[in-house]
């Protein structure tokens, strides 16, 4: 038998079918449009994800010629924080907003003033609130609220529930089976808690019911087939990255980082509204740290340094000349905070900085510093678990970094770990297909599943000298940001009078 792994990106659908063994059959993948008609906005069309999805897995089936009844199930993990009113039949009352989407900004530091929570702009509470306030004829109608992982999951069975991966970010505790009342009453929307579809609550894993006999017809499946309860797309990446054990941390690369670990107590926020538990496995929290800016530190690179350059060989001409530059850069440190700090600062009036430019540095010499600085933040979230009682042995990554050799070879070394890069890169996509495999009862849980399913087709291990080098250069990076704070913010208040 096969299994259906379905991941919504932000840029479009991603879908591929897996033998028990975790060898990939097939992958297709549809893209889709997201629309931003203010600064700060971001929307997609629900219909669009649908579409998209039935032309994905028809030309999946055609390119592997594979029969639908080959198929056991399927799980879908989706964009997460990504906010949907909807009718009881299904109906959008308006555009989802999707994660990116921050124009809650400012209900989200009420939230956090009146609660003493620590909740992003993101998250579907502050999201909740905006509605509420300015678009009150849609919130006062809708039947569901809920994220976007839930609405598909109600098209593909008919079948309202939420997932415990991402309804956390709302405030649902799995050990006590509710909302948390107190919260949503403080922050004047205790009507919401009703709206939620928790009639049916389900894990990673667990099986949603069949799929309907319109789906079926839709994506070219058969009626019937197991629709499993998946999850947030970078959670589910963590099974697909075999990262899904204590000690082993998942970092999730692409214009900005995602750290996450899986741990039996919670090392951060252990007071707040949205911490857990068993969030992906049962019996665990998943805890991360966020870097704001690396991938796109490197295409500002790209697009600043070598805007000279052919697309289809820059980065390849990049990395061979960072290569070629020694550990340290000629003496250059950077602060790779271009759009802020995430953690463990949360300090979004930070630039970022380098320093001990000469006149002898090239463009090779500022670009192995990025590459170093974006290293550096990068241990900074590994010592933040070490600190927290985890430390990390080894990392397995997915996304853009694993295409750059240099840039892992950088990371071991700074790091002082092990990195491995998954033989898929689609990790995400895999993980929801070890999530089929495993409500089909291929595997007994989704830990075993995952180290059975995931291959490694990279291991970079670090240099015992480059890392004696490198630990010197962090412990000053480490300084650069507590030493120089207050003339950052001095500097950042003089450029926005200007």
């Amino acid at each position: 038998m096969l299994y259906l792994g379905i991941d919504f990106g932000t840029t479009g659908v991603r879908t591929g079918l897996y033998e028990k063994n975790g060898n990939e059959i097939a992958f297709s993948s549809v893209a889709y449009d997201t629309f931003s008609i203010k600064p700060s906005y971001a929307e997609q069309h629900p219909y669009d994800w649908w579409e998209a999805l039935g032309t994905a897995t028809k030309d999946l089936l055609k390119k592997s010629q594979v029969h639908p009844e080959d198929i056991a199930s399927l799980a879908v993990d989706f964009h997460s924080c990504s906010v949907m009113l909807c009718s009881k039949t299904g109906e959008p009352l308006r555009d989802c907003i999707i994660w990116m989407d921050v124009r809650a900004a400012s209900e989200s530091d009420e939230i956090n003033e009146i609660t003493g929570e620590s909740l992003s702009p993101e998250w579907m509470p502050a999201k909740l609130l905006w509605l509420k306030r300015n678009e009150p004829y849609a919130y006062d109608k809708a039947e569901v609220f809920c994220e976007a992982e839930d609405w598909m999951n109600y098209m593909l069975t008919g079948k309202w529930s939420i997932n415990i991966n991402c309804s956390v970010n709302w405030g649902y505790n799995s050990d006590k089976q509710c909302f948390s009342e107190p919260f949503y009453e403080k922050i004047g929307m205790s009507e919401a808690i009703s709206k939620f579809p928790s009639d049916h609550v389900y894990a990673v894993g667990d099986i949603i019911g069949p799929l309907t006999d319109s789906a079926a017809s839709h994506l070219g499946l058969l009626p019937g087939t197991i629709v499993a309860c998946g999850g947030i797309d970078s959670s589910i990446g963590i099974l697909g990255m075999g990262a899904a054990e204590e000690g082993k941390l998942a970092l999730c690369t692409g214009s900005s980082n995602l750290a996450m670990v899986l741990t039996k107590n919670p090392l951060f926020n252990k007071d707040g509204v949205n911490l857990g538990p068993n969030h992906l496995i049962h019996g665990y929290y998943t805890d991360y740290r966020g870097q704001t800016a690396s991938g796109s530190v490197i295409q500002w690179a790209k697009r600043t340094l070598y805007s000279n350059l052919p697309d289809n060989s820059a980065y390849q001409i990049m990395d061979n000349e960072a290569a070629d530059i020694p550990v340290g850069s000629d003496g250059l440190l950077v602060l790779d905070y271009l759009q802020g700090n995430k953690h463990p600062y949360l300090d979004g009036n930070v630039r970022g900085m380098i320093y001990g430019l000469s006149l002898s540095h090239t463009r090779a010499h500022i670009y192995r510093a990025l590459l170093e600085g974006i290293c550096y933040e990068t241990a900074h979230l590994l010592s933040q678990f070490k600190e927290a009682g985890r430390p990390i042995n080894e990392i397995s990554l997915s996304g853009g970094f694993a295409k750059s050799s240099i840039l892992l070879s950088i990371l071991a070394d700074v790091c002082g770990v092990t990195v491995n890069v998954p033989e898929y890169s689609q990790c995400s996509c895999l993980g929801s297909g070890i999530v089929a495999a495993t409500a089909a009862g291929a595997w007994e849980n989704l830990q075993e599943a995952s180290k059975n399913m995931t291959h490694f087709r990279t291991t970079v291990y670090p240099s015992k000298d480059n890392n004696l080098k490198y630990q010197k250069l962090f412990a000053l990076y480490l300084e650069t940001y507590p030493d120089f704070r207050d003339y950052f913010h001095k500097v950042s208040k003089v450029f926005q009078t200007l």
